[in-house]
């Protein structure tokens, strides 16, 4: 099928400068334009996981905006411009034609005021071009500290090249991106305290870990073990916290099937613990306190 009218697609920002030195900003800018823009009726926005299957493609745009099903693309790139990043935002429509644009220059020092900007940016040329009304998703425990933020950006940043080690066989690799990813949330966690997501990313990196191709039960337990005490230190910060309960609760139900637990009575109130906090998780999702993963829509 063809692309869809009201179907947006925001395509992962290019990095520009001469180092590649602002990839993590650029993932972080995407991902989080992605989830502001969520207040316009009839509208729907591909997931980040959409969009990130044409990250550095030489697809054209219309071949891409095909290939969504989008009736258009929002489009960036970030490039250095002395202490401060000019982040160019482009509107395309599904046959790649730029339809508005605008620009956005902010002090490194100050990454926070440019992602909210940049949504601000985003959303009116959106409005500009379809006419429509509609509320940028406020970002329920946001960061307060730019550093913080942009430290989670880079530690995500760090969990790729994990996945990639992973997907290459090489446990070596692995082992040192996986370290120096939780290493980045670790300081994430540190500069901005009140902030679960870091806390909420270092027990998800855990749990990747306890997954295949991890075999040995001894290992198993070991980054379950992390990851709950990650996931249950996300939560104490923000006990609603969607995506802390649901690593939680994967984190308890892969202890279940693995048979991490031996006692009846424990291995029960193991799966049952995993099915209040999923279902708590998805319960939060469907009221709109945030923004399921999987997609976002306008409402």
């Amino acid at each position: 099928s063809g692309p869809e009218a009201r179907r947006i697609a925001v395509l992962y920002f290019e990095d520009l400068s001469k180092d590649h030195s602002l990839g993590p900003l650029a993932d972080g800018l995407t991902e989080g334009l992605i989830r502001s823009l969520s207040g316009a009726s009839s509208f729907t926005v591909i997931s980040s996981a959409g969009a990130g299957r044409f990250r550095g493609s030489s697809l054209s745009p219309d071949s891409i905006a095909r290939a969504l099903r989008a009736g258009y693309l929002v489009r960036g790139e970030l490039e250095p411009d002395g202490d401060q990043v000019r982040v160019s935002l482009r509107l395309d429509d599904a046959s790649g034609v730029r339809l508005q644009s605008a620009s956005v220059t902010h002090p490194v020092a100050n990454i926070l005021a440019m992602r909210d900007t940049l949504s601000l940016a985003a959303a009116d040329l959106i409005r500009q071009q379809l006419g429509e009304q509609f509320h940028l998703q406020q970002q329920r425990a946001a960061a307060s500290n730019s550093d913080a933020w942009l430290l989670l950006q880079r530690g995500l940043h760090a969990r790729k090249e994990m996945e990639r080690a992973i997907a290459a066989g090489d446990s070596a690799a692995t082992d040192l991106a996986y370290h120096g990813a939780d290493s980045i949330l670790a300081a994430a966690a540190a500069r901005d305290p009140k902030w679960p997501d870091p806390e909420t990313q270092r027990a998800s990196l855990a749990y990747r870990r306890s997954r295949p191709p991890t075999r040995d039960p001894a290992l198993v337990r070991k980054w379950v073990t992390q990851g709950m005490t990650r996931a249950t230190a996300a939560l104490t910060i923000d006990a609603e916290n969607a995506d802390a309960l649901e690593v939680r609760g994967n984190l308890q139900y892969w202890s279940w099937l693995s048979n991490l637990e031996n006692d009846p009575s424990k291995k029960a109130a193991l799966i049952a613990a995993a099915k209040t906090d999923l279902e708590k998780a998805t319960t939060i999702n469907r009221n709109g306190r945030l923004i399921a993963a999987h997609t976002v829509e306008f409402i």
